[in-house]
């Protein structure tokens, strides 16, 4: 996210034109993931991940910073990396939803301004934020998501990149990235995204390709209502469940479609989410994250596949949407 209001402080050209990696900073690990463009086709060209001692981050939030800031360095010097586009966990951010005159970009930007203030707590100034259009429905208004992330939390982020010698171009949040590699182009469908990390489980619905929901929980089964035989899978399939009754208790939702489940470990938990939301007659994918990227496909034509595993490359979903331009 924060593309428009961010680059409003650097020269756009030159860093719009610079190759640039995507770099997940999240609680657990450090990922990045870059492309290579050859020939009208996009392909894989580099990717890492370093797993982060536990306690340094806790929902975005810093515990030892001297400690993140070492292993950053470390990552950046062993991957090579220099510009980057960074996520930004959705803890951090709030998300709302509005209606704006149709009109031109700047006019819209403005609009979205002016109504942050009785949507969010923080003051105008003290925010940076980014929007993303829904389909026109033929009105002389159309409806905007925004995604709004405390003025802090960027410029702590930004000390931070640059005292390692990283060069960030943006920052966008989790649930938006995520959406980028999972839509396909002209997609219409209303999707629940289940992303699955080695902390906490994040809920995300997207519709025609725009981020409209996100909530976050613990992904640790042992919990005060927690029995000794709860697992994963029943902890994963509890959020689903709760995220949905109340979806769908709104009168403005549309129906969900698919469930998306990627992250670390999907696969594994795939059957028994499966048979534990039976109930809710909902249809479990496991998404390929190459479908936007690879153009040609794989193998049957004789074209190279990603150098990563399908299991493993639910891991890399985030910065597989970071790394696109």
């Amino acid at each position: 996210m924060i593309a428009q209001s961010f680059l409003k402080l650097f020269p756009p050209p030159e860093f719009l034109l610079m190759d640039h990696a995507g770099l997940e900073i999240s609680d657990d690990a450090i990922r990045c993931l870059s492309y290579k463009d050859s020939f009208g086709d996009r392909k894989v060209r580099d990717f890492m991940s370093v797993d982060l001692p536990k306690g340094l981050l806790i929902g975005g939030d810093t515990v030892n910073m001297d400690a993140l800031r070492s292993e950053l360095r470390k990552f950046k010097e062993k991957a090579r990396l220099s510009y980057v586009k960074v996520s930004i966990p959705e803890e951090k951010a709030y998300l709302f939803q509005t209606n704006v005159p149709l009109s031109d970009m700047g006019s819209i930007h403005q609009n979205i301004e002016s109504k942050l203030e009785e949507n969010i707590p923080l003051l105008a100034r003290d925010a940076v934020f980014n929007f993303d259009l829904f389909p026109a429905t033929g009105t002389d208004e159309i409806r905007a998501s925004v995604s709004v992330v405390p003025r802090t939390y960027i410029e702590k982020m930004l000390d931070l990149l640059h005292s390692v010698g990283l060069r960030p171009i943006a920052f966008e949040i989790v649930p938006r990235s995520l959406g980028q590699v999972l839509s396909k182009a002209h997609d219409n469908k209303t999707v629940m995204t289940v992303h699955v990390m080695d902390q906490k489980i994040g809920i995300y619905i997207v519709s025609s390709g725009v981020v409209i929901f996100a909530s976050t929980a613990s992904k640790d089964p042992m919990g005060p209502s927690a029995t000794p035989r709860t697992s994963v899978e029943d902890t994963i399939a509890k959020e689903i469940t709760r995220v949905y009754q109340y979806w769908i208790s709104r009168s403005d939702s549309v129906a969900i479609q698919d469930i998306l489940l990627v992250g670390q470990g999907a696969e594994t938990y795939e059957s028994g989410v499966r048979d534990a939301i039976a109930g809710l007659s909902l249809n479990i994918v496991i998404p390929d994250i190459w479908q936007n990227i690879y153009n040609k496909g794989g193998d049957p034509k004789g074209n190279v596949l990603p150098p990563i595993s399908k299991e493993e490359s639910l891991a890399y979903a985030v910065v597989a949407g970071l790394a696109l331009s």
